[in-house]
């Protein structure tokens, strides 16, 4: 174990005790849709950000002017075909708390794709029951493996105006079972060896670390006038956990048993190691140097906001 002690931008840092990661920087890194390939659909874009309601890491497309009624794909359910809608819905209420159930007052018309499931779905939101969305999922299914498809608008009037669309993306799908399956034992492999890597990191008295990462400097933006020069300064939480495992969020509310599959759907979970003095962080397969000190500039550091004992995680 290494201690490192110091003082930046007029926080404390007392000595901390840091280990080596046990787990390689590619182990929590996945490939959500190996062995799946689509379509993109026509008109629609990529969206910048995923979506929360989601029951795990899926791919969002919206419109290039209007961004509702989306197209979701998410990741593949592994196992049997008549059990993933089930699963599926399951998934909702874990991650969410928002319940699914079919509409029967109106069921959406096949349309000659290959689908196992097509039927109007209600969602419920926990925090506003009386405000649910509605959704055409999906389920198109190869030997084990099934990839959900989703319409979901806010309204079942509006879902009609991308029905084309989904069609069109869900026709496109093609699934490679063994390949996907392969993928998803792997991702399963490497949340299980996070899980244990923070486990055990505590059990050695390891302690984690929390840094408010602050990065500040001049950029050009367009504002009223023309061209100007504006300065910025963005501020982050990073965690450290033990055993090498790093969060992209440190407002997690429980650092002892972080919900690590949550975390890699948000692609906020990654490796760090010690090289002197500094931190080298792997996230999604890029790799950043981050050093405790003053901010100047441009320069990326990280401002100590505070080392957490252990047993204060309880």
């Amino acid at each position: 174990m290494r201690m490192m002690a110091g003082v930046a931008a007029g926080f404390g840092l007392a000595a901390i005790a840091c280990s080596e990661p046990v787990i390689a920087p590619i182990a929590v890194a996945q490939e959500r849709f190996a062995g799946v390939k689509w379509t993109p659909p026509t008109g629609m874009k990529e969206a910048r950000y995923g979506d929360s309601h989601c029951p795990g890491y899926c791919k969002v497309y919206e419109g290039e002017e209007d961004s509702w009624p989306r197209l979701i794909l998410h990741a593949p359910i592994v196992g049997s075909a008549d059990d993933a809608p089930q699963r599926y819905r399951d998934g909702v209420a874990k991650r969410t708390g928002d319940t699914m159930h079919l509409d029967n007052s109106q069921k959406a018309q096949e349309r000659g794709f290959n689908i196992t499931m097509n039927a109007i779905e209600q969602r419920t939101k926990r925090d506003d029951p009386g405000d649910g969305d509605f959704s055409i999922i999906s389920f198109i299914n190869k030997g084990d493996v099934t990839l959900p498809v989703e319409l979901r608008a806010l309204s079942k009037r509006r879902l009609e105006g991308r029905i084309p669309q989904f069609a069109a993306l869900a026709e496109s799908v093609a699934i490679d079972d063994a390949a996907a399956s392969a993928a998803a034992k792997a991702g399963k492999d490497a949340i299980t060896s996070a899980v244990n890597a923070v486990e055990q990191g505590y059990k050695r008295g390891e302690k984690a670390e929390m840094y408010l990462y602050v990065e500040s400097g001049v950029r050009n933006e367009y504002r009223v006038g023309g061209l100007q020069l504006i300065a910025y300064r963005n501020e982050d939480r990073l965690l450290f956990l033990p055993g090498g495992v790093f969060v992209e969020d440190g407002n997690i509310k429980d650092f002892r048993n972080p919900d690590i599959a949550a975390l890699v759907d948000q692609e906020k979970l990654g490796t760090w190691r010690r090289n002197g003095g500094s931190y080298v962080v792997t996230l999604n397969g890029k790799t950043s140097t981050y050093s405790p000190g003053r901010t100047r500039g441009d320069q990326k550091t990280l401002v100590p906001e505070g080392s957490i004992e252990a047993q204060k995680l309880l």
